[in-house]
């Protein structure tokens, strides 16, 4: 195990060296009655986590703050602007890159970062190093969610759903209120007339939450961490064998 935080400086010299690094970013933000604040961040570390036992990685130190204002009316929740989320990512990759690493990849947890990641890898490659994005719940096909959770669960995912409180119930049970949940039947935002309308989630639930979690479980989540884990152990060893000129910005054509 290859963790960044546990190693001396003389240590990470060598750990790092042609080798990919991965680091977990989430937030502190709700997750409405019956799941902790750290989901997103803790998820994304555990998934990591993982991920490192089973390849030759470096897992780098949670950046545990996110981009979360639209949770803003719930107690507790923590919330980095776009712009310093995404330049905070940034300095870390250019970090990392002063010490020789090339590839990293950045395990997400938190939907409303998904964007602005999009934009630092952009902005990265052009300094000559591969940022890849990678939210955990994307790898994890739709047929696999309706088939752990059913039909009627699985209609609405997006924030402290099924989906979600079932990987909550399997990763770290001891912080879960699973008496607490209370089900939401609405998506995340409707639109009205096809316009967004709801901007704060407190717009649209009460809870903070949407969907089905008292239909959750723990061997839901099972199957569904180890898909997302993976997913993630692929890509790392995808990455690996790609040439770092393929993954960088592309001269001008002919």
């Amino acid at each position: 195990m290859t963790r960044l935080r546990e190693l001396t400086w003389p240590e990470a010299r060598t750990a790092l060296e042609h080798r990919v690094v991965i680091l977990p970013v989430g937030s502190v933000e709700q997750h409405g009655r019956h799941m902790p604040l750290a989901t997103d961040h803790i998820t994304a570390e555990l998934i990591a986590l993982r991920a490192e036992e089973r390849c030759d990685v470096v897992v780098a130190p949670t950046l545990p703050y996110g981009i979360s204002p639209h949770h803003r009316q719930f107690w507790g929740t923590i919330w980095l602007r776009s712009e310093v989320f995404r330049d905070v990512v940034v300095d870390v990759a250019r970090s990392l890159k002063s010490h020789g690493v090339q590839k990293l990849v950045v395990v997400n947890g938190h939907g409303g970062n998904t964007g602005t990641l999009a934009e630092a890898g952009s902005m990265i490659r052009q300094e000559g190093m591969a940022l890849l994005p990678f939210d955990w719940w994307r790898g994890v096909d739709d047929a696999l969610v309706r088939a752990v959770l059913g039909e009627a669960a699985a209609a609405i995912t997006g924030h402290a759903c099924a989906m979600e409180t079932s990987v909550g119930l399997h990763l770290f049970p001891e912080w879960m209120d699973q008496g607490a949940a209370v089900d939401v039947p609405t998506s995340w935002a409707p639109a009205v007339h096809g316009a967004q309308v709801h901007f704060d989630t407190v717009d649209f639930t009460p809870h903070g939450n949407i969907g089905f979690p008292t239909k959750a479980t723990a061997a839901a989540g099972a199957q569904l961490v180890e898909k997302a884990v993976t997913n993630l152990v692929d890509l790392v060893h995808w990455l690996e064998a790609k040439p770092l000129a393929e993954l960088l910005v592309r001269p001008h054509l002919e």
